[in-house]
C-alpha cells in the first residue's frame, strides 16, 4: 500500500486520535490556521488567503506553519507523503493557485472533537478581510 492509500484509509477515529495526540505539540497559530480552514466555505482555502488571515508577510509562512501541523500528523502515523499537507487536504490548482480542501474525515474528526464549537462560519475569512479593509484610514 502506498503512502497516499494509507492517507485515504485514515478513519475519523484515526484522525481524532492523532489530532488529540499532536495538539500538545502544535502552536496556537497552527490551531488558528486549522480553524480558519475549517470555517472556510466548502472547507477550501488557499495559502494566500491563510497568510492574509494570519497577517503573515506572504503565503510561504502559511505553507510552513500549516505544514508543521501536518508533519506532526504524518510523524504520528509514520507516513511520508511528498507534501505533508496531503494528510489533511486534497489539492486542486485553479487559476495558477493551489486550493486546499480539508479531507472529509478530518472535518468530521474536528467536529466530533468539538474543537471549534461545531460552528461553521460560512465565509469567516472573507468577513474578516472585509472588516480589515473597512477599518483602514
Amino acid at each position: 500500500m502506498d503512502v497516499y492509500d494509507k492517507i485515504k484509509n485514515l478513519s475519523i477515529e484515526d484522525y481524532k486520535i492523532a489530532l488529540e495526540k499532536v495538539k500538545e505539540l502544535v502552536t496556537e497559530n497552527d490551531l488558528k490556521i486549522l480553524r480558519a480552514h475549517y470555517e472556510a466555505p466548502n472547507y477550501t482555502v488557499t495559502a494566500k488567503r491563510l497568510a492574509k488571515y494570519m497577517n503573515f508577510v506572504n503565503y510561504n509562512a502559511a505553507n510552513l506553519r500549516y505544514g508543521s501541523l501536518a508533519r506532526h500528523l504524518c510523524d504520528y502515523y509514520n507516513i511520508k507523503p511528498t507534501e505533508n499537507l496531503a494528510i489533511l487536504v486534497y489539492f486542486e490548482k485553479i487559476n495558477n493557485e493551489w486550493h486546499w480542501t480539508l479531507r472529509e474525515n478530518v472535518v468530521k474528526a474536528i467536529r466530533e472533537l468539538n474543537w471549534f464549537d461545531n460552528r461553521r462560519i460560512s465565509n469567516a475569512i472573507s468577513e474578516i478581510e472585509d472588516f480589515k479593509i473597512e477599518q483602514r484610514p
